[in-house]
């Protein structure tokens, strides 16, 4: 397993680099238009955008922060 270093404070595994993962960030925002606008659907967008933010958190292990009480 690759070990990576992102800005010196992240430590990440797998086999993947930077440039793929900004490749699949693209992909996913470019598909994720097309979808919304194919299906008339703008709530496509943020659901996909959803599961994005979730996975990129989920490989650098950055929980989502908790939502504060009103």
């Amino acid at each position: 397993m690759t070990q990576h270093r992102i800005s010196g404070r992240h430590s990440i595994s797998g086999g993947w680099t930077a440039a793929s993962l900004a490749r699949h960030t693209q992909t996913v925002i470019q598909g994720t238009f097309v979808l919304a606008k194919a299906g008339n659907d703008a709530a496509l967008v943020r659901e996909s955008l959803d599961h994005l933010d979730r996975y990129i958190r989920l490989l650098f292990n950055r929980p989502l922060p908790e939502k504060a009480s009103p």
